[in-house]
């Protein structure tokens, strides 16, 4: 991997509950959007997926390399990355 790029959108319903879905790109091709989650953590869903499908490996903390993402550690080295969120208005636009 040399780039990862998030961008998650986020949603609040009528009772003020938010969603949020995030789109993964990795070398510059979108590899995977995620479901409909609860909440607003669109980095953790993000790192959890990078996670089960060993694009990342869990480092120790204080290790060389290692970057937190919303308290998962993961490996990013010299990768390029970036990280950016909206809201949105209409659940359909997530």
């Amino acid at each position: 991997m040399k780039s990862l790029i998030l961008f998650g959108r986020r949603w609040y319903n009528q009772n003020g509950e938010a969603f949020h879905t995030v789109s993964i790109t990795i070398d510059y091709i979108n590899v995977h959007t995620t479901d409909l989650e609860p909440g607003v953590d669109y980095i953790e869903t993000a790192a959890q997926w990078l996670e089960d499908n060993e694009k990342v490996i869990r480092r120790n903390p204080g290790n060389d390399g290692v970057a937190t993402l919303s308290g998962h550690l993961i490996y990013i080295g010299d990768i390029d990355y970036y990280f950016e969120s909206a809201e949105v208005a209409r659940k359909k636009d997530l």
